[in-house]
């Protein structure tokens, strides 16, 4: 298997996809064969970023990760393929302290 096809027959769902890092991922797991599914709340940069992949390897799907509803029907496409990839790729604040290292 060439190294650049690595996850050929993938499917990767990548949440914060629309832009910065998870955009990136996208782009970057498409080149290594997967197809991938960009969820995020941003839909125009979402579509924007899923368009310029191309409609063959990306698409887009609106979901709030906070949302457990929303989480629910994201998580449920993982059920189309046995060989599926999760990114989170999603900066979240939750309110939570932080130790000081």
């Amino acid at each position: 298997m060439s190294a650049l096809m690595r996850l050929d027959g993938k499917i990767a769902i990548i949440t914060g996809g629309a832009s910065g890092i998870g955009a990136e991922a996208a782009r970057l797991f498409t080149e290594h064969g997967a197809k991938v599914v960009i969820v995020d709340l941003q839909e125009a940069l979402g579509q924007n970023v899923a368009v310029s992949i191309g409609s063959d390897k990306a698409c887009f799907y609106r979901c709030d990760i906070t949302d457990y509803r929303d989480t629910l029907i994201s998580t449920s496409l993982l059920c189309v393929s046995q060989s599926y990839i999760l990114v989170y790729s999603v900066n979240i604040s939750l309110g939570l302290s932080t130790c000081n290292i």
